[in-house]
């Protein structure tokens, strides 16, 4: 079998089973299950994200609270010293003291009331984004039987023409193979097309003198402007 030959032959089995897998990938069912896979995804990383900022508010809420132990003792002391002051001076020194940790407490408490709202959203969209997940979750389990189901009906085809492929990819030149395939995964199906009046059955555009020149002594070339392989029928 020639090297055209054998390339036909892999290209013939794999357009009908790439035709095949289209028709159950373009269904309505693969189309649900890509979407559901996403809307779970997203979902999924507002979830994390929800997560994160409840770690970030406790943490704040536990640093809030050990805060708060440590200037009771100072307030208390600040206060017996000030009973206990003899002179304008030292009283004024004292009330300055107290008022910088009161303004210490002012802005955790601030801070505490926005985390507090920041809580309350966090925990809003985590149950929201719980309940779209295991919606999403239960769509995607929906549409992948139906299209596992699909895949069952067309089993014995898909099959015999995998294991066709998987065949003819051994008596395929490698280097031919694997040019089909780097054309075949850039969109440009199919790789292999016949020179049609000079012209490349691919793009339609005219063949060079040295790409004809090509075909004509290695059996197949390159397409210039496609970059498709090319050969004479």
């Amino acid at each position: 079998m020639s090297k055209i030959n054998a390339m036909l032959d892999y290209q013939k089995n794999d357009i009908e089973l790439r035709k095949i897998l289209k028709v159950i990938n373009d269904s309505e069912d693969s189309k649900r299950q890509e979407r559901a896979k996403e809307a779970f995804d997203i979902a999924k990383k507002t979830v994390n994200e929800s997560e994160d900022t409840a770690k970030t508010i406790n943490s704040f809420f536990d640093k809030s609270v050990n805060f708060g132990k440590e200037v009771q003792p100072q307030i208390e002391a600040l206060a017996s010293q000030l009973e206990k002051a003899t002179d304008q001076k030292t009283a004024d020194e004292i009330i300055q003291k107290l008022l910088a940790i009161r303004a210490k407490i002012v802005d955790v408490d601030k801070k505490a009331g926005k985390d507090k709202m920041a809580g309350e959203s966090c925990l809003a969209g985590y149950a929201e984004a719980q309940s779209r997940g295991i919606r999403a979750r239960e769509v995607h389990a929906d549409a992948k039987a139906k299209v596992d189901a699909k895949k069952k009906e067309n089993s014995v085809q898909i099959d015999t023409l995998t294991n066709q492929i998987t065949k003819l990819e051994k008596q395929v030149d490698k280097v031919f193979l694997d040019r089909y395939k780097i054309l075949a995964s850039d969109k440009k199906f199919p790789p292999l097309v016949p020179i049609s009046e000079k012209s490349c059955g691919g793009c339609g555009m005219q063949m060079s003198i040295s790409c004809i020149a090509t075909v004509e002594k290695e059996e197949y070339g390159k397409c210039d402007n496609c970059q498709r392989m090319v050969y004479k029928r």
